[in-house]
């Protein structure tokens, strides 16, 4: 009897480390450009995320909670990045879930004269 409660405990204790270890990770993505809109998510709940931005000449910083499934959307209405001209990367650093970077592709673009 022993034997089956220490065997029960165990595989209780495996079952719990195995799902701890398939959390889901931290994902960021673009949802639109003009202005910039992106969409987080594999945050803890609640957690505190720090959000950077950064461009050839400037890098903003944003604080934003998660919400209680791990996910956030954040807007950036008061600045405009050039995708064409360098985005460089958009980070988003939570304490207790880790970092995650995007570096959006560098796309060729036409420029109109006036």
């Amino acid at each position: 009897m022993r034997t089956f409660l220490a065997a029960l405990l165990l595989g209780g204790l495996v079952a719990t480390t195995a799902a701890a270890t398939t959390q889901a990770r931290p994902a960021l993505r673009v949802l639109d450009e003009e202005p910039l809109v992106v969409r987080a998510s594999g945050f803890a709940a609640k957690e505190l995320v720090t959000l950077r931005a950064t461009t050839r000449g400037q890098t903003i910083l944003r604080r934003v909670r998660a919400g209680s499934g791990g996910g956030f959307t954040s807007r950036f209405n008061d600045t405009t990045f050039d995708f064409c001209a360098g985005f460089t990367s958009l980070r988003a650093t939570g304490a207790r879930s880790g970092t995650v970077v995007i570096r959006p592709t560098r796309r060729p673009c036409v420029h109109l004269a006036d």
